[in-house]
Parts: structure tokens; sequence; C-alpha cells
């Protein structure tokens, strides 16, 4: 079976998630290429044939069964590039381009067979194309690690303003006890130099104690995240909905205590496995509060945080995807 993929800005390091997709869908068996009209930062390394021209070239060229897209604000654009061919698509959504307006909008062209939505987000739609789906993690990459170093706190993130960024830097100042390190990935609407201005938060709110990385390869984030005993989750409520961050997934598959901004969608997401915080103080509390656990409490969470990742694997999550393109191929 073929597949191509078509993600508006591939390959982009903050965007795991695709990553993952296609490393288990070449791993299933299926044959893989993606389309994609941007890259934002060159020399990451391909994991299979882009197509940098016209979409239905592409399609024309390979032959795919399906084309799978990435973000509901590009499928009804993307559908109306393959007029004159006969391809379904499906759509996976994420979380800044969910609208439920906008999910019946995409779920009512044609050729899209289904919707893949966080569940908290399908929950708002009507369309019997949607279908509830997490977030899923390359099993590959991100394993359980048990040397973790308990006073290392990470986050890594797009480097857009709409991230909560500044409570990171905040709460690294609250905590001195601790190491913080920052991995931000440019973004291709990032006109205005987002990284210069976490570079000045970084002096002003924390002393410049937070360590920066750029555009971390993805095998080296993941040496950073396997390392850190604490992953502290920032978002901005203002920004766009909370939705199931991919390295929120990731931190908990390697054993860290996971800390995320309050809402109902990330207690939904962490369940028992990780800790809400309301402020930079309250995520500063817990994190010092770590400093008294023991050894065997340390174990316990990590512990409860994989075991909630496995909801989150990538062979858990992702054969729904794999099912339902082998109906399409089928004609059904």
């Amino acid at each position: 079976m073929k597949a191509l993929l078509a993600v508006g800005n591939y390959p982009q390091l903050s965007e795991t998630y695709i990553a993952a997709e296609i490393s288990y869908f070449m791993r299933s068996g299926i044959q893989v290429r993606v389309w994609s009209p941007h890259v934002t930062v060159a020399g990451v390394a391909e994991q299979t044939k882009v197509y940098r021209g016209a979409l239905v070239d592409a399609v024309r060229d390979f032959g795919p069964e399906v084309v799978h897209v990435h973000y509901l604000v590009y499928a009804r654009e993307y559908a109306r590039l393959l007029e004159g061919t006969n391809v379904q698509m499906t759509v996976r959504g994420h979380s800044y381009d969910f609208s439920a307006p906008r999910a019946e909008e995409v779920a009512a062209v044609a050729r899209v067979r289904k919707i893949y939505l966080f569940p908290h987000f399908a929950r708002m739609c009507k369309s019997p194309k949607v279908v509830p789906l997490p977030v899923a993690y390359d099993t590959t990459r991100y394993v359980r690690q048990d040397a973790k170093d308990w006073r290392l706190v990470v986050r890594l993130s797009a480097g857009k303003p709409n991230k909560g960024l500044l409570d990171f830097f905040k709460t690294a100042a609250l905590c001195p006890e601790f190491a913080f390190t920052l991995a931000s990935a440019d973004v291709a609407e990032d006109k205005s130099g987002f990284f210069d201005r976490l570079k000045e938060a970084n002096t002003e709110l924390a002393g410049g104690r937070v360590v920066l990385l750029r555009n971390v390869p993805w095998e080296e984030a993941a040496k950073v995240t396997r390392m850190a005993g604490i992953y502290l989750d920032t978002s901005d409520p203002t920004g766009h909905p909370f939705g199931m961050p991919i390295s929120v997934a990731e931190s908990l598959a390697t054993g860290a205590l996971v800390l995320a901004r309050r809402s109902a969608a990330a207690r939904e997401y962490l369940t028992d496995a990780g800790e809400l915080y309301d402020t930079a103080a309250d995520a500063a509390r817990i994190i010092k509060s770590t400093m008294a656990w023991s050894m065997e409490k340390c174990a316990a969470a990590g512990a409860a945080a994989a075991e909630r990742a496995k909801a989150f694997a990538d062979s858990a999550v992702l054969p729904r995807i794999v099912a339902d393109w082998k109906v399409i191929k089928e004609g059904r």
C-alpha cells in the first residue's frame, strides 16, 4: 500500500508526531512518501522521499491510495489541489488548528474519509467521519530510562509566542537548586527572531540560568528527554486550546514526572501520572518538593509515567489509521 503524507512544513524538528507516524507506517510495510511545500531548517534528515513541487504531480508520480494530511487548516486547500484525481484523503488534526466548525467543514469534503482528532476535541464534533485518536510517540526513540537526573527540568517546544514559555523562565528563577534546559525549534511562521526574544527573557526573568538549545536534532532531543527527571510543559490558555503535546507523551515514556498547566484536557491527558499547576510559583513548589523524594518514590513516579505512556505508543494508536487505509484501498 502507498500513502502520501501532505505536510505544510517537513521536516520540522518540533513536530515529532509526524516523524513518528512516518517511522511507524514504514515499519508496518506501507510505502510512504511526503509532499511538503516548505522546510524551515535546512539539513534535517528526511525519512523518505519528499516531493516539493505541485501536490497533484506528486500524486501522479507516486500513485498513492491515500493522501494523509496534517492539520485541519490545510485540508480543504489540499483537497482543491487534488481536483482531477480520485485519490482519497484522511486528515490528522492537532490543537492550534482545531475548531468544531472547521472540523465539520473538512468533513463535508467528499474525498475526506476520516478525520483523526484528539478525544476531547472529537467529542465536540458530530460528523461520523471524526475518529477520536490520541497523540502517538515513537517507541523506538522514547523508552523508559531509570537513570534519571531528578535535578534536571526540561521543556521542548516550537519557537512560538503562544506556548507560554515565559513561565519556564519564571519557574527556573524560583528553583536555583535545579538545572533548566529549554530546547526551541524554529518555525516557518516566525518572522520576528523569536529565539532572540527567548534569550532576552532568560536574562531578564531567570538571570541567564536556563540552558537554551536551538534546533536540536531529533535524536539529541530524545537524549535530553530521556535524561531529565522532570518535564515542565507550559501553555498559554489564550493562545490555542490545549491539545495533546507530543513532548508530554515522550517524557512520560521515559519515566519523567510531567507538570502541565491545569485544565480539564491536561488532567485527562496525564490522569494521575503527573502534576498540574496554576502559576509559575505553583510549578516551582511542586518541583522543589521532589528534593525530599526517596529513590523509591522517584522510581514509583517513573513507573506511573511509563504506564500512562502506553496509551500513546505508536503501536497502540496508529494501527487504527492503517486499518482505515486498508479499507480505503479495498474501495469500501
